[in-house]
């Protein structure tokens, strides 16, 4: 048995001698040729390695990049109209256009600017307001009466000595006369729509250098018009009439010109009457009306809200002007009189005598057939043809 153990023995120590003798060459050192061979392998692994990293970093940097300018607000350029006004600046009109401008930025976000522009700055002058506005050449005009030469209706809402009151007037215009005139736009392919109709509750007076009593003191007046049918209507009475912008107006009267002016009250005082003229003859010619208007082409490029937000400012102006106009009137006429003119109250019977000879010279018959259908039938409602 122990001799058994003793050869067990022995062979387990000859198998260990063995199998370290096997085991000692591949636990040597290697050569430093292989281990050279070695590193510079793994060193070109780990440059290849570091290249993809910097690859993926790029690739990384691009896609934040897209990200950030997905995120950022994209900035809209606003839509730029121009208004063009008759007008002097300081007065009611530009504070109504300034008003109107600041409600559009503010409702529409900064998306639509309206820049207004006063004393018909941008060259357009009164009598091609429509052709103007037909062709392009601005978004927003006044449609001065003086246009009737290219379209005889714009006149019609200052037909002289027809009405006698003011709310008379206020109705004729806003329920009879602008609607009739946006049919004859439509009609006659003016491009156009009336989108600020206004209503000045101050009567249209005669300005003077001289005293005016009677019918007599009219005839050989040199009288400042606006033009259209107005300006038609004081040759008939007697006047040497003048068409003449308000722009031009004072300049006209300072350099004698003319002698005397047909304007309103806002008129009279934004071109400072009281350095030039003398007297306020109060025989009313009308009532004070005007009206806007816009190319259809910028109106229908504007997207829905956009066009939405146009037409609710709108209809805020047309209440701001008349309000305007309503508290203006009694400080207008101080403000005239504290600057040195005078007050005059012509004989009663002039107005009707004014409005005779314009009868006797078929003068509202006339109009109809010139403007056409539409002021047929409204100057048949108002009684001044048959």
């Amino acid at each position: 048995m122990k001799t058994k153990r003793l050869w067990t023995l022995i062979g387990s120590i000859c198998l260990s001698l063995v199998l370290a003798a096997l085991l000692l060459p591949a636990c040597a050192p290697a050569a430093p040729e292989e281990v050279a061979e070695e590193v510079a392998e793994l060193e070109g692994d780990l440059a290849a390695s570091e290249k993809k990293v910097d690859a993926l970093e790029d690739e990384v940097s691009d896609l934040e990049k897209e990200i950030a300018a997905l995120k950022k607000p994209v900035e809209v350029k606003p839509i730029v109209w121009r208004l063009n006004s008759n007008f002097v600046p300081g007065g009611i009109c530009d504070r109504s256009y300034k008003h109107f401008a600041a409600e559009i930025e503010e409702r529409s976000g900064g998306r639509l600017i309206i820049e207004p522009y006063f004393n018909a700055s941008l060259g357009f002058k009164p009598t091609e307001s429509l052709s103007v506005l037909k062709k392009g050449l601005i978004e927003l005009n006044e449609i001065s009466p003086s246009a009737m030469g290219e379209e005889p209706i714009v006149s019609l809402g200052e037909l002289p000595f027809l009405f006698t009151s003011l709310q008379e007037h206020k109705y004729f215009c806003q329920e009879k006369f602008f609607p009739a005139a946006q049919q004859v736009f439509d009609r006659k392919g003016w491009n156009i729509t009336v989108w600020a109709p206004y209503y000045n509750p101050s009567p249209v007076y005669f300005f003077s250098k001289e005293p005016l009593r009677t019918i007599d003191d009219w005839q050989g007046l040199k009288l400042r018009c606006w033009g259209g049918i107005v300006a038609d209507a004081m040759i008939i009475i007697g006047t040497d009439a003048y068409v003449i912008s308000t722009a031009e107006l004072y300049t006209a009267l300072q350099r004698g010109l003319v002698t005397a002016a047909i304007t309103s009250y806002m008129s009279a005082t934004e071109t400072h009457f009281w350095e030039v003229l003398n007297y306020i003859n109060k025989v009313p010619v009308n009532m004070g009306v005007w009206m806007c208007a816009v190319n259809n082409d910028a109106l229908n490029a504007l997207p829905a809200d956009l066009q939405e937000v146009f037409w609710a400012s709108s209809e805020n102006l047309k209440n701001f002007v008349i309000v305007e106009n309503a508290l203006s009137y009694q400080p207008f006429e101080k403000m005239l009189t504290d600057g040195g003119m005078e007050i005059v109250l012509p004989e009663g019977a002039v107005a009707k005598q004014m409005k005779q000879k314009l009868i006797d010279a078929d003068f509202y018959i006339n109009v109809a057939e010139l403007a056409g259908p539409e002021a047929t039938e409204l100057l048949k409602e108002l009684g001044a043809i048959d």
